[in-house]
């Protein structure tokens, strides 16, 4: 083979994650994403945007398409998902700006309740040239998973402080139980018991119950937590005492 072109997909590899905003005058190298979480209302009928700034001297080529959420990062074979985000492959130049377009297909989802997805975006940066005697090259894509949320319009205000104070917890032999009474999903971006994190990589969905292992023999009860909002800040610290 005269040519090796090798392509890895890394979670978080090397792509500068920086929300528009307070921030967006502090223009850091790499690619900066409009947002770290996107919210879909069901009012949007035209679609929503999304935005990718290139901040990097290398142009790349974005890949974007919105997934299942229990669709695997590695996975080839995606789940169906009712939302198609445009351009699907788009070159991105540097100091360029791209605006995907995300537009609903249909209206089979939930109304009484979020749904959730993910916006996965994939960046291939351009193969730099080789010179003579330089040997091959390894270019390295980059992927993010976004959280993408289709909130109804039945649904009520949603606000993530006032939610996290009407999450329940429970202990059950080694696991904590969290129940969550909301149409929201609620990402715990902080969980302790006595100081010390539990694992919250799941979600606890709407109307539902999520489960966290704890330590064996552990006769701690100090439990504190914090969600993640829309802007993909904490919440107000909470705390309570377990039973």
């Amino acid at each position: 083979m005269n040519k090796l072109f090798g392509v890895v997909s890394l979670w978080w590899l090397c792509m500068a994650i920086m929300p528009v905003g307070a921030q967006a005058a502090q223009q850091k190298p790499g690619l900066t994403l409009q947002t770290t979480r996107v919210i879909y209302p069901a009012s949007a009928t035209g679609g929503i945007t999304f935005s990718i700034t290139n901040n990097t001297d290398t142009p790349y080529l974005i890949q974007s398409r919105v997934r299942d959420w229990g669709t695997h990062v590695e996975s080839s074979v995606d789940t169906p998902a009712p939302f198609v985000a445009l351009p699907p492959l788009q070159r991105l130049d540097p100091g360029d700006k791209l605006t995907l377009r995300i537009r609903l297909m249909n209206t089979y989802l939930r109304q009484d309740r979020e749904s959730v997805f993910t916006l996965a975006l994939k960046a291939i940066p351009a193969q730099p040239e080789k010179k003579m005697g330089g040997g091959e090259k390894l270019v390295v894509a980059t992927q993010n998973q976004l959280k993408l949320f289709y909130r109804p319009s039945e649904l009520p205000a949603y606000g993530a402080d006032e939610m996290a104070t009407r999450l329940r917890f429970h202990r059950q032999g080694h696991q904590l139980l969290v129940d969550n009474p909301t149409p929201f999903w609620a990402t715990l971006g902080v969980l302790t018991l006595g100081g010390k994190p539990i694992n919250t990589a799941l979600m606890v969905p709407p109307y539902g119950r999520q489960t966290y292992p704890l330590e064996a023999n552990t006769t701690v009860r100090e439990l504190a937590w914090q969600l993640v909002n829309d802007h993909g800040a904490l919440t107000p610290r909470q705390s309570l005492t377990l039973p």
